[in-house]
């Protein structure tokens, strides 16, 4: 695998070639495994070779299992330890692995190559298949090195991309570009391909406990194994804090785990300039007080807020598509979380913490289980849970009908006619900056149709497969690669520890529901560590809170980019120049509804970010500035 090279000088390459494979990796120094790391390993007398990238978050039990002690075992790099467990079980030893990683073992004798990723996809690995040759890279520009791989971007993809439908998890933005889906091996051997899971969400198993207490005791410890396993660094540890349940949780468990080894935590909160006015009384705009209070539980926490910038960077944009190999898919976010990044990696830190899957594991709303309780005729049970609601605010009630529903629309069978009407609806709406000609062959439908990729068995999860379905289609495995890439920070989020998320998807959907309060199992969770600030509150943070302004003092840079689209050819055939023109001049409007909201935010920035990657790939750098002055002489 080749990615690009880390920040820290002392890694060591290493490339391995026979008649029948070859084999090449280069070193990132993150785990202090690392340092002692060399590859490709062999193993197996001889037999095997193997290439490793990431990390083994259960390593105590693998060498136990193993029945490996002492410091040589602690000492052993990640990657020397899966191949260890590959020599003594095979390829059933992908099911004993818990963290994020990507490897490559070749069997010389067997003349068999083996590709496999992490049960929930944070490490990323791509290929392609030309007949009988097989090459494969942890991002596709290490594809590209080699001339022989077509260099072409997918524009069925690029159209979802462009409306932040994500790409399908067995796919990339690139033709003829393939990913290994998360949880999947890829076998080959005299030829043949073939692709199948090594973890698969049906294979949870349901927990039931005898009282409610046990469901957040349970969650507390699972997160806290999670939270330590992820801890381990060759450097520095961070933490992006928000004011909410989730990264609270994660930086509280993370400040105790390293106040054991004596050491800091720095933790980073987001927030818009100092003065900026609230945005709407059930939204908290500026987190950092809450956030303040959290860290100030903690006295190895170090507490910093980063302010948001003044101006919309477009360039950012541009850094972080070369670096993940793709365009980001909330291009809104992007910047604040970009200043997190880059603050951490400049103070030293090797590892930043987040909780970005928090919602789908930890801290689910559990409106899910009422839609369960229906379904199953527990009317009782629902009138129990739906007197303890009552006293929902406004964006509580929207996301109870709105959860309810579709929970139900999952598990209940939906003419297929209503179902491509509800479809179209959002299809319409979404798509309002492409062109009908960009769309492919049956329009909205086609589009559609091009469905996100799923594991089998998701829907038979108590939730219908909701919370799984967004861990098969995600990109931050990407995003993931640059922040090592570009600053040597390995991004980690122990809510999408593989333990973390069984234990989360086998409980009855009404567990969440703790209390008759929405998030109630991470709230009993998570009482007496958090602040109450933390733990009560019911209002929601707002992110990215002066993006309006910050548009309006990049609007002359948008219109440019805009100008740059329309003399791109690739990019004038995808989006509609004069919808984009007209979002445009309504970014200084008066017209501040949700919709206008939507369509600056969703249409007009995801528009900007997906354009200027394709137009830049396309090798067509010139700006609308540059058609000017041409244009003048």
């Amino acid at each position: 695998m080749l990615p690009m090279g880390g920040t820290d000088g002392g890694g060591t390459d290493g490339v391995v070639r026979g008649d029948r494979a070859a084999l090449a990796w280069r070193q990132f120094v993150d785990l202090p495994e690392d340092r002692v790391d060399r590859q490709p390993m062999r193993g197996g007398g001889g037999r095997l070779v193997m290439v490793f990238d990431g990390r083994l978050d259960n390593r105590a039990e693998l060498l136990a299992r193993l029945g490996r002690t002492g410091p040589e075992a602690a000492s052993m790099p990640d990657g020397r330890i899966a191949l260890r467990c590959f020599e003594a079980a095979g390829r059933d030893a992908l099911g004993w692995f818990c963290g994020a990683f990507a490897l490559a073992l070749f069997d010389e004798g067997e003349d068999r190559l083996l590709l496999a990723r992490d049960a929930l996809g944070m490490r990323p690995l791509v290929y392609h298949l030309a007949r009988d040759f097989l090459r494969f890279a942890t991002v596709p520009r290490g594809l590209f090195a080699d001339p022989a791989v077509p260099r072409a971007l997918d524009p069925v993809a690029l159209a979802r991309h462009s409306i932040r439908w994500r790409v399908a998890a067995d796919r990339t933005i690139y033709q003829d570009i393939q990913a290994l889906p998360p949880g999947c091996f890829l076998e080959m051997q005299a030829g043949r391909v073939v692709v199948d899971h090594h973890w698969r969400p049906d294979h949870v198993a349901p927990l039931r406990f005898a009282r409610t207490d046990d469901y957040a005791e349970g969650l507390r410890a699972v997160l806290e194994t999670a939270v330590a396993a992820q801890t381990r660094s060759a450097r520095g540890v961070a933490s992006q804090l928000s004011g909410g349940l989730d990264s609270s949780a994660v930086t509280a468990l993370a400040a105790g785990v390293l106040a054991a080894r004596n050491d800091v935590l720095d933790a980073y909160t987001a927030a818009p300039p100092e003065g900026t006015p609230p945005v709407h009384p059930l939204l908290r705009h500026d987190e950092s007080g809450v956030a303040a209070e959290t860290a100030a539980r903690f006295p190895n926490i170090r507490h910093h807020v980063i302010r948001e910038t003044p101006a919309l960077e477009l360039e950012l944009f541009d850094r972080i598509a070369a670096g993940a190999d793709l365009p980001p898919v909330n291009a809104m976010n992007m910047p604040w979380f970009d200043d997190i990044a880059r603050a951490a990696g400049r103070r030293g830190a090797g590892v930043l913490l987040h909780a970005g899957y928090g919602n789908l594991t930890i801290s689910a709303e559990g409106f899910e289980g009422l839609a369960d309780m229906v379904l199953r005729g527990r009317f009782l049970a629902l009138a129990r849970h739906g007197w303890r609601l009552r006293d929902l605010n406004r964006i509580e009630r929207r996301l109870l009908v709105a959860e309810t529903a579709m929970a139900v629309r999952r598990r209940l069978p939906v003419p297929a006619g209503l179902r491509r009407r509800i479809g179209r609806r959002v299809l319409e709406n979404a798509s309002a900056a492409l062109r009908p000609e960009a769309l492919p062959d049956g329009g909205l439908d086609g589009l559609a149709k091009a469905a996100v990729w799923r594991w089998p068995g998701a829907d038979r999860l108590a939730d219908g497969g909701r919370r799984v379905a967004a861990f098969a289609n995600n990109d931050l495995a990407f995003l993931t690669f640059y922040y090592e890439a570009s600053c040597g920070l390995s991004l980690r989020d122990p809510t999408a520890d593989r333990r973390v998320a069984e234990y989360c998807w086998g409980l009855p959907p009404e567990a969440f529901l703790a209390g008759g309060t929405p998030r109630g199992l991470i709230r009993r969770a998570m009482a007496g560590l958090l602040p109450p600030a933390v733990v009560e509150n019911r209002r929601q943070g707002a992110q990215a809170v002066t993006w309006r302004r910050q548009m309006s003092a990049a609007r002359d840079e948008i219109l440019r980019e805009i100008d740059a689209l329309a003399a791109c050819p690739d990019t004038a055939g995808l989006f509609d120049i004069e919808r984009l023109k007209v979002l445009a001049a309504e970014i200084d409007g008066p017209d501040e509804s949700r919709e206008m909201m939507i369509a600056l935010q969703v249409t007009l920035t995801q528009a900007l970010n997906v354009g200027r990657f394709a137009r830049r790939f396309s090798g067509s750098n010139q700006t609308g500035r540059e058609d000017a002055a041409k244009a003048g002489d």
